[in-house]
């Protein structure tokens, strides 16, 4: 899911944390770091868990950090939020 309707912004923060992929977030992570240290030996690509990771793959997986990263932002360092 991308987008939820919150009327208060009180209830940001409940609906982040409902809707932040956890799991998928992590796997994210492992494959960035697999494919960095596969660069530092050499290598184009990698396999984890039996799939090829290469740089495609990685550009989706910081993509998705990304998303998590703007999800946890403190907005009321804007004055956006309670």
């Amino acid at each position: 899911m991308t987008v939820k309707t919150c009327i208060h912004p009180g209830q940001i923060s409940v609906v982040n944390d409902e809707f932040t992929p956890r799991e998928e977030v992590a796997y994210a992570r492992k494959v960035v770091e697999i494919l960095e240290y596969s660069k530092r030996e050499g290598k184009g690509a990698c396999s984890l868990d039996g799939k090829m990771i290469d740089n495609p793959i990685s550009k989706i997986a910081r993509k998705l950090i990304k998303k998590q990263k703007l999800r946890k932002f403190n907005w009321r360092l804007l004055g956006l939020g309670y």
